[in-house]
C-alpha cells in the first residue's frame, strides 16, 4: 500500500514547501515510512484511512 500522496502534500505545505536535495536527506520521509508500516500491521485500508482523516477535518475545522 503506497503512502497517500495527498498527504504528503499536506505535509509539504505546512514545512513550506521546501524539498530537501534527496530523500535519505528529508526529515519526513523516516516517519511517513513508520506510518506507513503501522496502517500496513493494522490491516487498515488507504481509503480507510484517508475517510478517518477527512472524518477528523470535517470535525476539526474552525
Amino acid at each position: 500500500m503506497p503512502i497517500n500522496l495527498s498527504i504528503k502534500n499536506t505535509a509539504d505545505v505546512l514545512v513550506g514547501r521546501s524539498k530537501p536535495a534527496s530523500p535519505e536527506e528529508d526529515p519526513l520521509s523516516e516517519l511517513f515510512a513508520r506510518v506507513h508500516e503501522r496502517i500496513k500491521a493494522s490491516g487498515l485500508t488507504a481509503e480507510e484511512v484517508d475517510a478517518e482523516l477527512t472524518g477528523y477535518n470535517a470535525e476539526n475545522r474552525f
